[in-house]
């Protein structure tokens, strides 16, 4: 090989050296391109990630349901109504076996708390004859972003069963459109009562004192008693967890 040719040779592997070592510095910058990329992109996830969970106008709600002795109740509904701006709206949510409940997110408003607990196919109405009382029922006023915690409500545990249907006196057929209300007999806190699709109610009411007055269009008023007139009303009361059957016959006018 002569010199000439030699020198062309080391030249060439020089550029060709040159070409690689530019390739590898290209590449590495690419990478880093890219793992730059892979970082911001994950960063925006995560703060789009906490935008959904912390939704504008939204805040929380946690604490717990007692009963009238002081102890948990678990299974228990929770009720948050709404009495400001948008007043009618409600949120429902469910105690755990400590008594312990959380409203995860909830429009930021004000709210009345109460609980209920359904059983065995009987409608707990007793939170009726509590509202608006303390500590039965729980004023809370929710935040944006913020939680509203420690909050108690208080249920009144000690209730008894009634079932029964609302009849035509004559035909001993169900009435449709007829009602039952149940009064606390110290003040004007009222529940309606009205048959199901089967022609039968079952509720759960507070072992309380009340006042039982039925009432359907073309029927003849019916108060709890000896014989269901007004003047012979009596106090309606069924012990805890008792049973009590009333079949009410709703005479028509004349």
């Amino acid at each position: 090989m002569t010199r000439r040719n030699r020198d062309e040779t080391t030249a060439s592997h020089a550029r060709s050296n040159y070409g690689d070592r530019e390739m590898t510095e290209l590449i590495h910058d690419w990478l880093l391109v890219v793992a730059l990329i892979l970082i911001v992109g994950c960063g925006a996830s995560t703060i789009l990630y906490g935008q959904r969970t912390s939704a504008p106008h939204f805040g929380s709600i946690t604490g717990r349901v007692l009963d009238e002795s002081g102890k948990p109740v678990a299974g228990g509904k929770v009720s948050a109504q709404t009495t400001g701006p948008s007043a009618g709206g409600i949120y429902e949510t469910f105690t755990d076996s400590s008594g312990r409940f959380r409203f995860a997110e909830i429009q930021a408003d004000t709210y009345r708390l109460y609980a209920t607990k359904d059983g065995n196919g009987f409608e707990d109405v007793s939170w009726i004859f509590f509202y608006l009382i303390a500590p039965w029922t729980a004023e809370v006023t929710v935040r944006e972003h913020q939680m509203s915690k420690g909050i108690t409500v208080r249920m009144f545990s000690k209730r008894g069963k009634l079932r029964g249907s609302l009849v035509d006196a004559e035909t001993s057929q169900p009435i449709k459109d007829a009602t039952l209300f149940l009064c606390r007999k110290d003040r004007n806190s009222c529940v309606g009562v009205n048959n199901d699709l089967g022609g039968r109610f079952h509720v759960l009411v507070p072992s309380i004192p009340s006042r039982a007055r039925a009432y359907a269009p073309g029927y003849q008023d019916w108060y709890y008693g000896k014989d269901g007139s007004k003047e012979n009303a009596e106090a309606l009361q069924i012990a805890p967890n008792a049973i009590k059957e009333l079949t009410i016959p709703l005479r028509r006018t004349r």
